[in-house]
């Protein structure tokens, strides 16, 4: 009997954090099998060029995650910095550099606000973030003047 178990709950544990990697390495196998052209650098370019916002989104919120908070308004603060980027290079004139510059800026500066309105006012995350991105919402609405 100098068995030790590990409690069900540590062995769960264990296999969820396996779980989305494993479905991952499937999912990459089936396409690779029956997928044609699926191990060309074609494919690979496609699949960064469409998924490098989230990756690098991601980076930002894991550790919003890893603190056991929120945020709502990770997809709206997206939309409204690409647009104040957009709108600046387009409607306003400036140089591509100035405006791709302008476009990180304008994540920090909401980043900065959700940051202060839940570390400073001490409102909690969900309602702060919630807040926050319909702010968003409305502020990309305004520069870019939308009309209904």
């Amino acid at each position: 009997m100098s068995e030790q178990l590990q409690p069900q709950g540590v062995r769960r544990l264990d296999m969820q954090k396996l779980l989305a990697p494993a479905v991952l390495v499937v999912l990459y196998t089936c396409f690779a099998i029956f997928g044609k052209n699926y191990f060309s650098v074609s494919t690979l370019k496609n699949i960064l060029e469409s998924a490098y916002y989230t990756g690098l989104m991601s980076f930002g919120i894991t550790f919003v995650i890893i603190t056991g908070g929120i945020d709502l308004s990770i997809g709206t603060n997206l939309m409204c910095s690409a647009v104040v980027g957009g709108v600046a290079f387009s409607m306003w004139g400036w140089p591509l550099w100035l405006a791709l510059c302008l476009v990180p800026l304008t994540g920090m500066v909401f980043g900065i606000l959700n940051g202060l309105l839940v570390a400073k006012a001490k409102l909690p995350p969900f309602i702060a973030t919630l807040g926050m991105m319909l702010v968003t919402q409305g502020f990309g609405s305004i520069v870019s003047r939308v009309q209904t």
